[in-house]
């Protein structure tokens, strides 16, 4: 929140928001239970980017539940989560697959291996047996469409690597 403040930008509803971080490998939302003034029957928003990549499928299905369980009816969550052709035909996210495996390889090398994978139907999927029913479920490349093109900004096609998906859903 203090980001954001620092940037001169003002929720109009600050009061209500809260930042809770989480190290998705060793806790679980199940901590909102103790954040003062918490109302687990209000709709929550969880954002879960730049997560699932890197810890097994098993732990973010077991925050999903979790946050699932936390939370009212009417709570999103939107996730981000890196396809399953990465892996299996890298070419299908980035014209060069040379550069997509030399990146597995750097955060291999840090200790930060990606593990988790999935296409756009098994994530739906897994979401749905996580508590939650996707509404929205993009590429990098519906998002330039979306977004980019009508305000006249150009990405080219070879800087739009399709690392992640973003998806939002609803309970």
């Amino acid at each position: 929140l203090d980001a954001i403040k620092k940037r001169g930008i003002q929720l109009p509803n600050e009061r209500n928001v809260k930042f809770v971080p989480c190290d998705f490998n060793v806790e679980t939302v199940e901590k909102l239970r103790e954040v003062p003034g918490y109302d687990p029957a209000a709709a929550t928003l969880f954002i879960m980017e730049g997560v699932t990549q890197y810890i097994p499928k098993e732990a973010t299905a077991g925050s999903l539940k979790t946050a699932a369980s936390v939370c009212g009816a009417g709570s999103r969550v939107l996730v981000s989560y890196v396809p399953q052709e990465l892996w299996d035909d890298p070419v299908k996210c980035f014209y060069d697959p040379p550069k997509i495996q030399a990146l597995l390889g750097k955060v291999e090398s840090i200790g930060e291996p990606w593990v988790s994978g999935w296409t756009k139907e098994s994530f739906a999927d897994f979401l749905s047996q996580c508590g939650f029913t996707v509404q929205r479920d993009v590429s990098i490349h519906e998002l330039v469409r979306e977004y980019f093109v009508p305000a006249g900004r150009v990405v080219p096609e070879k800087q739009q690597a399709l690392l992640e998906r973003y998806a939002m859903a609803t309970k």
